[in-house]
Protein backbone atom coordinates (compact mmCIF):
# COMPACT_ATOMS: atom_id res chain seq x y z
CA UNK A 1 0.00 0.00 0.00
CA UNK A 2 1.35 3.56 -0.44
CA UNK A 3 1.62 5.55 2.69
CA UNK A 4 0.82 9.27 0.70
CA UNK A 5 -2.42 7.89 -0.79
CA UNK A 6 -3.76 6.38 2.64
CA UNK A 7 -2.56 9.96 4.55
CA UNK A 8 -4.45 12.18 1.66
CA UNK A 9 -7.54 9.83 2.63
CA UNK A 10 -7.17 10.73 5.90
CA UNK A 11 -6.13 14.56 6.28
CA UNK A 12 -9.33 15.40 3.81
CA UNK A 13 -11.67 14.89 6.92
CA UNK A 14 -8.85 16.73 9.65
CA UNK A 15 -8.68 19.80 6.89
CA UNK A 16 -12.53 20.06 6.75
CA UNK A 17 -12.80 19.77 10.80
CA UNK A 18 -10.35 22.19 10.89
CA UNK A 19 -12.20 24.40 8.34
CA UNK A 20 -15.47 23.60 10.91
CA UNK A 21 -13.80 24.57 13.99
CA UNK A 22 -12.55 27.73 12.96
CA UNK A 23 -15.96 28.86 11.04
CA UNK A 24 -16.93 28.78 14.94
CA UNK A 25 -13.74 30.45 16.55
CA UNK A 26 -14.51 33.23 13.48
CA UNK A 27 -18.10 33.58 13.87
CA UNK A 28 -17.49 33.76 17.95
CA UNK A 29 -15.26 36.86 17.70
CA UNK A 30 -17.35 38.91 15.03
CA UNK A 31 -20.20 38.65 17.37
CA UNK A 32 -17.90 39.57 20.50
CA UNK A 33 -16.24 42.45 18.17
CA UNK A 34 -12.93 40.95 18.83
CA UNK A 35 -12.27 39.90 15.64
CA UNK A 36 -8.55 39.73 14.69
CA UNK A 37 -7.46 40.38 18.46
CA UNK A 38 -5.03 38.81 20.36
CA UNK A 39 -7.83 36.19 21.85
CA UNK A 40 -8.43 35.13 18.81
CA UNK A 41 -5.74 34.45 16.97
CA UNK A 42 -4.89 32.23 20.20
CA UNK A 43 -7.33 30.33 19.90
CA UNK A 44 -6.92 29.81 16.02
CA UNK A 45 -3.12 29.37 16.61
CA UNK A 46 -4.49 26.29 19.36
CA UNK A 47 -6.60 24.59 16.68
CA UNK A 48 -3.96 24.90 14.22
CA UNK A 49 -1.58 23.00 16.82
CA UNK A 50 -4.43 20.25 17.27
CA UNK A 51 -4.75 19.85 13.98
CA UNK A 52 -0.99 19.64 12.86
CA UNK A 53 -0.78 16.82 15.64
CA UNK A 54 -3.61 15.09 14.36
CA UNK A 55 -2.30 15.45 10.42
CA UNK A 56 1.38 14.06 11.40
CA UNK A 57 0.19 11.16 13.40
CA UNK A 58 -2.22 10.36 10.30
CA UNK A 59 1.27 10.16 8.59
CA UNK A 60 2.46 7.80 11.26
CA UNK A 61 -0.94 5.58 10.98
CA UNK A 62 -0.47 5.76 7.30
CA UNK A 63 2.71 4.57 7.41
CA UNK A 64 2.39 1.80 10.02
CA UNK A 65 -0.63 0.69 7.44
CA UNK A 66 1.48 0.55 4.66
CA UNK A 67 3.74 -1.46 6.57
CA UNK A 68 6.62 1.07 6.19
CA UNK A 69 7.34 2.56 9.72
CA UNK A 70 10.84 0.88 9.82
CA UNK A 71 12.04 2.57 6.79
CA UNK A 72 14.55 5.46 7.95
CA UNK A 73 13.06 7.30 4.64
CA UNK A 74 9.98 7.38 6.85
CA UNK A 75 10.80 10.18 9.47
CA UNK A 76 11.61 13.00 6.57
CA UNK A 77 8.56 12.50 4.88
CA UNK A 78 6.32 12.28 7.50
CA UNK A 79 8.31 15.58 8.69
CA UNK A 80 7.79 17.48 5.29
CA UNK A 81 3.68 16.30 6.36
CA UNK A 82 4.04 18.63 9.36
CA UNK A 83 5.73 21.75 7.59
CA UNK A 84 3.36 21.16 4.45
CA UNK A 85 0.51 21.54 7.34
CA UNK A 86 1.63 24.30 8.99
CA UNK A 87 2.16 26.40 5.78
CA UNK A 88 -0.73 25.56 4.48
CA UNK A 89 -2.68 26.48 7.54
CA UNK A 90 -0.15 29.97 8.00
CA UNK A 91 -1.39 30.90 4.57
CA UNK A 92 -5.07 30.76 5.43
CA UNK A 93 -4.53 31.93 8.58
CA UNK A 94 -2.45 35.13 7.93
CA UNK A 95 -5.19 36.48 5.70
CA UNK A 96 -6.39 37.68 9.47
CA UNK A 97 -3.90 40.18 9.93
CA UNK A 98 -2.57 40.99 6.91
CA UNK A 99 -3.81 44.92 7.12
CA UNK A 100 -2.50 45.01 10.74
CA UNK A 101 0.54 46.51 11.56
CA UNK A 102 3.23 44.15 12.22
CA UNK A 103 4.50 45.89 15.50
CA UNK A 104 0.80 44.91 16.76
CA UNK A 105 0.20 42.84 19.83
CA UNK A 106 -1.45 40.35 17.12
CA UNK A 107 0.61 39.92 14.86
CA UNK A 108 3.76 39.22 17.18
CA UNK A 109 1.42 36.61 18.52
CA UNK A 110 1.29 35.50 14.67
CA UNK A 111 4.94 34.82 13.57
CA UNK A 112 6.24 33.60 17.26
CA UNK A 113 3.48 31.27 17.21
CA UNK A 114 4.25 29.68 13.62
CA UNK A 115 8.05 29.77 14.49
CA UNK A 116 7.01 28.11 17.92
CA UNK A 117 4.73 25.37 16.09
CA UNK A 118 7.53 24.30 13.50
CA UNK A 119 9.93 23.86 16.51
CA UNK A 120 7.33 21.54 18.72
CA UNK A 121 5.98 19.73 15.41
CA UNK A 122 9.80 18.68 14.65
CA UNK A 123 10.20 17.45 17.86
CA UNK A 124 6.92 16.04 18.18
CA UNK A 125 7.56 14.08 15.06
CA UNK A 126 11.06 12.54 16.19
CA UNK A 127 10.18 11.60 18.94
CA UNK A 128 6.87 9.83 17.67
CA UNK A 129 8.54 8.69 14.39
CA UNK A 130 11.36 7.14 16.62
CA UNK A 131 9.25 5.41 19.46
CA UNK A 132 7.25 3.81 16.51
CA UNK A 133 10.28 2.20 14.65
CA UNK A 134 11.52 1.17 17.83
CA UNK A 135 8.79 -0.16 19.33
CA UNK A 136 6.97 -1.80 16.16
CA UNK A 137 9.79 -2.12 13.33
CA UNK A 138 10.36 -5.79 13.73
CA UNK A 139 6.48 -6.42 12.80
CA UNK A 140 7.20 -4.84 10.16
CA UNK A 141 10.29 -5.89 8.66
CA UNK A 142 8.77 -9.40 9.24
CA UNK A 143 5.67 -9.44 7.18
CA UNK A 144 3.66 -12.32 5.88
CA UNK A 145 4.68 -13.26 2.26
CA UNK A 146 2.40 -12.40 -0.65
CA UNK A 147 1.19 -15.80 -1.36
CA UNK A 148 -0.86 -16.35 1.66
CA UNK A 149 -4.52 -15.71 0.90
CA UNK A 150 -5.86 -12.19 0.75
CA UNK A 151 -8.01 -12.62 4.13
CA UNK A 152 -4.72 -13.39 6.16
CA UNK A 153 -2.89 -10.32 4.67
CA UNK A 154 -6.07 -8.05 5.67
CA UNK A 155 -6.19 -10.00 9.29
CA UNK A 156 -2.54 -9.86 10.14
CA UNK A 157 -2.62 -5.82 8.83
CA UNK A 158 -5.03 -5.30 11.46
CA UNK A 159 -3.42 -7.07 14.23
CA UNK A 160 -0.26 -5.26 13.22
CA UNK A 161 -2.27 -1.52 13.37
CA UNK A 162 -4.35 -2.30 16.77
CA UNK A 163 -1.18 -3.39 18.21
CA UNK A 164 0.21 0.16 16.83
CA UNK A 165 -2.51 1.90 18.86
CA UNK A 166 -2.25 0.03 21.87
CA UNK A 167 -5.39 -1.92 21.25
CA UNK A 168 -3.90 -4.97 23.03
CA UNK A 169 -7.37 -6.57 22.75
CA UNK A 170 -7.93 -6.56 19.50
CA UNK A 171 -4.51 -7.29 18.08
CA UNK A 172 -4.70 -10.98 20.23
CA UNK A 173 -8.65 -11.66 19.05
CA UNK A 174 -6.85 -10.58 15.53
CA UNK A 175 -4.39 -13.01 15.92
CA UNK A 176 -6.56 -15.66 17.29
CA UNK A 177 -8.96 -15.74 14.33
CA UNK A 178 -6.53 -15.22 12.19
CA UNK A 179 -5.05 -18.34 12.85
CA UNK A 180 -8.59 -20.11 13.15
CA UNK A 181 -9.53 -19.19 9.83
CA UNK A 182 -5.92 -20.38 7.96
CA UNK A 183 -6.26 -23.64 9.58
CA UNK A 184 -10.46 -23.71 8.49
CA UNK A 185 -9.28 -22.28 5.03
CA UNK A 186 -6.71 -25.08 4.43
CA UNK A 187 -8.87 -27.86 6.18
CA UNK A 188 -11.69 -26.62 3.73
CA UNK A 189 -9.11 -26.62 0.44
CA UNK A 190 -8.31 -30.10 1.51
CA UNK A 191 -11.34 -31.49 1.86
CA UNK A 192 -10.84 -32.57 5.43
CA UNK A 193 -14.33 -32.63 7.31
CA UNK A 194 -14.18 -31.02 10.83
CA UNK A 195 -17.22 -29.39 12.69
CA UNK A 196 -17.49 -25.65 12.10
CA UNK A 197 -19.88 -25.03 14.86
CA UNK A 198 -18.37 -27.48 17.82
CA UNK A 199 -14.03 -27.66 17.16
CA UNK A 200 -12.67 -25.47 19.07
CA UNK A 201 -9.00 -24.60 18.02
CA UNK A 202 -7.12 -27.76 19.44
CA UNK A 203 -9.38 -30.11 17.73
CA UNK A 204 -8.57 -27.77 14.49
CA UNK A 205 -4.96 -27.92 14.73
CA UNK A 206 -5.48 -31.63 15.24
CA UNK A 207 -7.06 -32.08 12.28
CA UNK A 208 -4.81 -29.87 10.57
CA UNK A 209 -1.28 -31.46 11.43
CA UNK A 210 -2.73 -34.39 10.73
CA UNK A 211 -3.46 -33.74 7.75
CA UNK A 212 -0.34 -31.99 6.87
CA UNK A 213 1.72 -35.19 8.02
CA UNK A 214 5.06 -34.00 6.23
CA UNK A 215 4.32 -30.55 5.98
CA UNK A 216 6.39 -30.37 2.91
CA UNK A 217 9.63 -30.99 4.58
CA UNK A 218 12.19 -33.74 4.77
CA UNK A 219 10.72 -36.55 7.03
CA UNK A 220 13.69 -35.96 9.64
CA UNK A 221 12.14 -32.63 10.16
CA UNK A 222 8.49 -33.50 10.13
CA UNK A 223 8.32 -34.01 13.69
CA UNK A 224 9.91 -30.59 14.83
CA UNK A 225 7.55 -28.56 12.23
CA UNK A 226 4.60 -30.05 13.66
CA UNK A 227 5.79 -29.52 16.91
CA UNK A 228 6.26 -25.58 16.23
CA UNK A 229 2.92 -24.71 14.33
CA UNK A 230 0.99 -26.85 17.21
CA UNK A 231 3.15 -24.71 19.90
CA UNK A 232 2.58 -21.87 18.20
CA UNK A 233 -1.47 -22.24 17.76
CA UNK A 234 -1.42 -23.40 21.27
CA UNK A 235 0.32 -20.49 22.58
CA UNK A 236 -2.34 -18.05 20.87
CA UNK A 237 -5.21 -19.64 21.50
CA UNK A 238 -3.56 -19.59 25.32
CA UNK A 239 -3.26 -15.71 25.17
CA UNK A 240 -6.43 -15.34 23.92
CA UNK A 241 -7.81 -16.87 27.39
CA UNK A 242 -6.45 -14.22 29.21
CA UNK A 243 -9.48 -12.07 29.13
CA UNK A 244 -12.03 -14.67 30.93
CA UNK A 245 -9.50 -15.36 33.55
CA UNK A 246 -11.62 -13.66 36.06
CA UNK A 247 -14.75 -14.86 34.67
CA UNK A 248 -16.98 -13.84 31.45
CA UNK A 249 -16.74 -10.54 29.32
CA UNK A 250 -20.24 -9.55 30.39
CA UNK A 251 -20.34 -6.54 32.91
CA UNK A 252 -16.35 -5.85 32.60
CA UNK A 253 -15.94 -2.15 30.93
CA UNK A 254 -14.62 -1.40 27.72
CA UNK A 255 -11.14 -0.66 28.70
CA UNK A 256 -10.76 -3.81 31.04
CA UNK A 257 -8.49 -6.74 31.29
CA UNK A 258 -6.19 -5.31 28.27
CA UNK A 259 -3.15 -7.83 28.32
CA UNK A 260 0.36 -6.22 28.42
CA UNK A 261 2.02 -5.30 24.84
CA UNK A 262 4.74 -8.23 25.01
CA UNK A 263 2.08 -10.70 25.27
CA UNK A 264 -0.30 -9.49 22.71
CA UNK A 265 2.98 -8.86 20.44
CA UNK A 266 3.99 -12.39 20.89
CA UNK A 267 0.27 -13.40 19.83
CA UNK A 268 0.67 -11.33 16.48
CA UNK A 269 4.12 -12.80 15.76
CA UNK A 270 2.62 -16.64 16.32
CA UNK A 271 0.31 -16.21 14.34
CA UNK A 272 1.83 -14.73 11.63
CA UNK A 273 4.29 -17.73 11.68
CA UNK A 274 1.46 -20.20 12.22
CA UNK A 275 -0.10 -18.67 8.75
CA UNK A 276 3.26 -18.48 6.65
CA UNK A 277 4.10 -22.13 8.16
CA UNK A 278 0.60 -23.62 7.65
CA UNK A 279 0.11 -22.13 4.11
CA UNK A 280 3.70 -23.21 2.41
CA UNK A 281 3.23 -26.39 3.72
CA UNK A 282 -0.39 -26.42 1.99
CA UNK A 283 1.45 -25.53 -1.24
CA UNK A 284 4.41 -27.87 -1.02
CA UNK A 285 2.12 -30.68 -0.56
CA UNK A 286 0.45 -29.85 -3.93
CA UNK A 287 -2.55 -28.30 -2.17
CA UNK A 288 -4.70 -25.47 -4.39
CA UNK A 289 -4.73 -22.23 -4.74
CA UNK A 290 -8.85 -21.43 -4.45
CA UNK A 291 -9.77 -19.61 -7.59
CA UNK A 292 -12.59 -16.33 -7.32
CA UNK A 293 -15.33 -15.47 -9.54
CA UNK A 294 -13.69 -11.96 -11.38
CA UNK A 295 -17.33 -10.38 -11.48
CA UNK A 296 -17.83 -11.00 -7.63
CA UNK A 297 -14.26 -9.99 -6.69
CA UNK A 298 -15.65 -6.59 -8.63
CA UNK A 299 -18.68 -6.24 -7.44
CA UNK A 300 -17.68 -6.63 -3.79
CA UNK A 301 -14.55 -3.92 -4.61
CA UNK A 302 -17.60 -1.40 -5.48
CA UNK A 303 -19.94 -2.62 -2.30
CA UNK A 304 -17.03 -2.11 0.08
CA UNK A 305 -15.68 1.51 -1.88
CA UNK A 306 -19.04 2.59 -1.41
CA UNK A 307 -19.48 2.29 2.45
CA UNK A 308 -19.30 5.61 3.60
CA UNK A 309 -19.77 4.88 7.48
CA UNK A 310 -17.65 5.85 9.78
CA UNK A 311 -18.36 3.34 12.43
CA UNK A 312 -17.60 0.29 10.32
CA UNK A 313 -14.80 -1.10 11.96
CA UNK A 314 -11.95 -3.27 10.43
CA UNK A 315 -13.62 -2.30 6.74
CA UNK A 316 -10.79 -2.34 4.22
CA UNK A 317 -10.99 -1.23 0.51
CA UNK A 318 -9.42 -1.72 -2.64
CA UNK A 319 -9.12 -5.55 -4.80
CA UNK A 320 -7.11 -7.25 -1.84
CA UNK A 321 -9.97 -6.39 0.74
CA UNK A 322 -12.84 -7.80 -1.66
CA UNK A 323 -10.82 -10.74 -2.53
CA UNK A 324 -10.90 -11.88 0.90
CA UNK A 325 -13.74 -11.77 1.47
CA UNK A 326 -15.10 -13.56 -1.96
CA UNK A 327 -11.77 -16.17 -0.59
CA UNK A 328 -14.20 -16.80 2.13
CA UNK A 329 -17.18 -17.66 0.65
CA UNK A 330 -19.14 -14.55 0.82
CA UNK A 331 -21.46 -13.40 -2.24
CA UNK A 332 -21.31 -9.73 -2.89
CA UNK A 333 -25.75 -10.01 -0.98
CA UNK A 334 -23.82 -11.10 1.96
CA UNK A 335 -21.47 -8.67 2.00
CA UNK A 336 -24.16 -6.13 1.97
CA UNK A 337 -25.82 -7.78 4.54
CA UNK A 338 -22.64 -8.24 6.70
CA UNK A 339 -21.38 -4.77 6.35
CA UNK A 340 -25.02 -3.56 8.46
CA UNK A 341 -23.18 -5.08 11.38
CA UNK A 342 -20.91 -2.00 11.69
CA UNK A 343 -17.69 -4.44 10.99
CA UNK A 344 -15.88 -4.44 8.10
CA UNK A 345 -13.89 -7.69 8.60
CA UNK A 346 -14.57 -10.72 6.74
CA UNK A 347 -12.51 -13.03 9.17
CA UNK A 348 -15.29 -11.75 12.09
CA UNK A 349 -18.01 -12.46 9.55
CA UNK A 350 -16.63 -16.19 8.48
CA UNK A 351 -16.72 -16.65 12.61
CA UNK A 352 -19.60 -15.90 13.25
CA UNK A 353 -21.09 -17.04 10.27
CA UNK A 354 -19.59 -20.36 11.32
CA UNK A 355 -20.31 -20.53 14.28
CA UNK A 356 -24.44 -20.02 13.45
CA UNK A 357 -24.56 -16.20 13.64
CA UNK A 358 -26.90 -14.48 11.08
CA UNK A 359 -25.90 -10.83 9.64
CA UNK A 360 -29.26 -9.89 11.58
CA UNK A 361 -27.40 -11.76 14.95
CA UNK A 362 -24.41 -10.48 14.07
CA UNK A 363 -26.35 -6.75 14.54
CA UNK A 364 -27.68 -7.01 17.67
CA UNK A 365 -26.32 -4.48 20.46
CA UNK A 366 -25.54 -4.35 23.25
CA UNK A 367 -26.44 -2.44 26.28
CA UNK A 368 -23.46 -2.97 28.56
CA UNK A 369 -21.09 -1.88 25.79
CA UNK A 370 -22.67 1.16 24.31
CA UNK A 371 -24.97 -0.02 22.02
CA UNK A 372 -22.10 -1.94 19.59
CA UNK A 373 -23.11 -4.97 17.62
CA UNK A 374 -21.95 -8.48 18.58
CA UNK A 375 -19.84 -8.31 15.31
CA UNK A 376 -18.06 -5.26 16.49
CA UNK A 377 -17.45 -6.75 19.94
CA UNK A 378 -15.87 -9.70 18.46
CA UNK A 379 -13.92 -7.79 16.21
CA UNK A 380 -12.81 -5.27 19.86
CA UNK A 381 -12.17 -9.02 21.44
CA UNK A 382 -14.87 -8.10 24.17
CA UNK A 383 -16.80 -11.22 22.95
CA UNK A 384 -15.80 -14.92 22.37
CA UNK A 385 -17.91 -16.51 20.60
CA UNK A 386 -19.51 -18.24 23.55
CA UNK A 387 -19.69 -14.72 25.26
CA UNK A 388 -21.99 -13.30 21.93
CA UNK A 389 -24.37 -17.08 21.69
CA UNK A 390 -25.11 -15.58 25.28
CA UNK A 391 -26.01 -12.46 24.45
CA UNK A 392 -27.71 -12.95 21.52
CA UNK A 393 -29.98 -15.50 22.90
CA UNK A 394 -30.44 -13.19 25.95
CA UNK A 395 -31.60 -10.39 23.32
CA UNK A 396 -33.63 -12.77 21.18
CA UNK A 397 -35.79 -13.24 23.97
CA UNK A 398 -36.17 -9.61 25.12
Amino acid sequence: MNPEGLFNEKTSSIYRWTSLVNQLIDLKHQQQGTFASVDHISERLSAAAQTIRSIVDAGIEAAMIAGTIADPTIQPWISTVAKNAIQKLSTEMYSLIKSVDDSTPEAQLYFNGWNTLRQMFQEYVEEHVMSRQREYGLLHLWSLSPQVPSFALEEWQLAVQSLARGETRGAVRAAQTLIETIAKHVLDLRKVEYNPRKDQAPQLYGHLLKELTSLGHAPELAEAVRNIAKGLGTMVDGISRLRNRQGDAHGRELDAERPPNSVARAAVLGAGAFTELVWQAHLAKGGEVPSMNERDVRDVEAILESESSPTCLGIGRGRQAAESWVVLGFSPDAVKEWLNTDCGSPVVAKLLSDAGFTPTDAALRSREYDMRTIAELIYLGIYSVDDARYVRDQLRHQ
